[in-house]
């Protein structure tokens, strides 16, 4: 299978879901320098396309999307209008050549975030791929739809697939199997189905929060009710579920979800130990797994994952602003030291930039601490936007992408400071 998402950090990021399903299939890690990346490739695609006359013509559209070349430099007889076209005909050329290798399912997470590129790609993918055994499968919030009310119509061996809300009797029914006995008292459990409005999670989340608090316990093979679990306060929504949660979690805990949050829906061990400091990080992550909270990490290496989006949303709203913006700068400044080539993480090293500078300028935070923070994201802006530039797509996202910062003094400076050294 092979598995990417959408970011919601802006169009500079535009083919990351892409990036990370060739990352995965390549072997290539953040760790890489560029050339051990692209040697990666090469053997790849010398495996899988041994005896493909086309395979210089895809590894050049791969090498682009990927970052490790320009196009004027593998592409040379491409106009800059085709070069997106370009790169989503290497793509579906290599995709195809995986799947006729071994039936491949492709999934894109989180595509209400997708930026037209890759929203036609995956339709042109679906439409064009008649002789390979693949199945490509979007997941998006229904805003989506909303946008996009043509979305799969008319296109043969498509379908749509929407999640209603539970029925009433569908949620009892979760509630009993979730607690394998009828556990919880009826007027509360009654509660929890009209407040929940149908959505599991919220379901979910409110048990394992009685679990939690030592309410529920399990003896044997049942769940048992303790103490007066009858007048509980059930919460009126799956944030205040979520935020409930969060508090009644231990101090230690608490931080590295929130250390967590700041990185995004999925991290690495080692950029948590990082970002939350102490030698207890890898046992306070068994906690939190065992509290349902986040899932995987199974293996040293192993990506982990907060179990749901809106429970990463959570932990991230409950850090107050001087916090996030000291987690996003040190978040930066550890994964710039961690990758192998920085330039290759440029719009998420922009984006943790700019949030660090925004948060504390907010803060109407002064001296060294603004400064630092300001030039940072000064100059991954203006590295974004170059890196926009000779992708040939956005003509002014320089000047776009800079905009933010130009809006403080401080960074007024930091780019006179730059302009003078250059």
């Amino acid at each position: 299978m092979a598995r990417g998402r959408c970011l919601p950090y802006g169009r500079g990021i535009t083919y990351w879901p892409l990036v990370e399903i060739l990352r995965d299939d390549t072997g290539i890690t953040l760790a890489d320098e560029r050339d051990a990346a692209i040697q990666k490739l090469d053997r790849w695609l010398g495996e899988l396309l041994h005896d493909d006359p086309q395979r210089p013509a895809i590894r050049a559209r791969l090498s682009v999307m990927l970052g490790f070349e320009a196009p004027e430099s593998v592409m040379p007889d491409t106009p800059a209008e085709r070069v997106e076209r370009e790169l989503g005909w290497g793509v579906r050329r290599y995709l195809e050549a995986v799947a006729k290798a071994a039936p491949l399912i492709v999934v894109v997470d989180d595509l209400q975030w997708a930026e037209p590129p890759v929203v036609a790609l995956i339709e042109q993918l679906v439409e064009r791929v008649a002789d390979a055994p693949m199945l490509v499968i979007c997941i998006a919030r229904p805003e989506f739809l909303e946008q996009r009310r043509d979305w799969g119509a008319g296109k043969p061996n498509s379908t749509t697939i929407t999640l209603d809300p539970l029925s009433p009797k569908d949620t009892g029914t979760l509630i009993s199997r979730l607690l394998e006995i009828e556990a919880l008292p009826t007027q509360l459990r009654d509660q929890i189905i009209e407040r929940s409005a149908g959505t599991p999670l919220f379901c979910e989340e409110f048990i394992q929060m009685l679990i939690d608090e030592g309410r529920l316990v399990h003896e044997g093979a049942a769940w048992r009710a303790v103490g007066a679990i009858d007048q509980i306060r059930v919460p009126q929504s799956i944030n205040a579920v979520l935020a409930a949660r969060l508090d009644g979690l231990a101090d230690r805990e608490k931080r590295v979800l929130q250390a967590a949050s700041v990185i995004g829906q999925r991290f690495q061990l080692r950029q948590l130990e990082a970002l939350a400091g102490g030698s207890d990080v890898e046992e306070t992550l068994e906690s939190l797994r065992r509290k349902g909270l986040v899932i995987g990490g199974d293996g040293a290496d192993d990506e982990l994952s907060f179990r749901h989006l809106l429970i990463r949303d959570a932990a991230y709203g409950s850090l107050p602003k001087s916090e996030r913006a000291a987690l996003h700068d040190r978040f930066g400044t550890a994964l710039e030291q961690q990758a192998g080539d920085a330039q290759q993480l440029t719009e998420i090293l922009a984006h943790h930039a700019e949030r660090a500078f925004t948060l504390s300028a907010e803060l109407s935070l002064e001296g060294d601490v603004l400064g630092v923070r300001a030039r940072r994201a000064m100059e991954w802006a203006l590295a974004m936007g170059d890196r926009a530039r000779r992708r040939m797509r956005f003509g002014c996202s320089s000047q776009a992408s800079t905009w933010f910062v130009l809006q403080s003094p401080h960074c007024r400076m930091a780019a006179v400071s730059m302009l003078g050294r250059g």
